[in-house]
């Protein structure tokens, strides 16, 4: 549900509402000292209108940072850059396997 979400915000707010701008997707797994592994979403915004600070939280942005982060046991970071919307997921890499 948040990359529908994602998405969608991107088509009716964001990079993806004209044409210059773009969506720039990165997903990583990275093995931290102890052997634990966390997986990394990187999701950026650029070349889309100014980007401001809503002025509230919406159900979506609700959605994003506090059921993604409790769903995954990880933490969720979104920024409102004047040059694009960008979103970070750092989770354990257990939490989001499908057994």
């Amino acid at each position: 549900m948040a990359f529908h979400e994602l998405g969608t915000n991107a088509v009716r707010h964001g990079a993806w509402s004209n044409d210059g701008g773009a969506v720039s997707v990165k997903c990583s797994l990275q093995i931290i000292d102890d052997g634990t592994q966390r997986y990394r979403i990187d999701w950026d915004e650029h070349g889309g209108p100014r980007v401001e600070q809503p002025k509230r939280k919406g159900f979506g942005t609700v959605l994003i940072q506090r059921g993604l982060a409790a769903e995954t046991g990880g933490s969720v970071d979104i920024s409102f850059a004047e040059t694009g919307f960008s979103f970070r997921l750092d989770a354990p890499a257990d939490r989001l396997r499908n057994e």
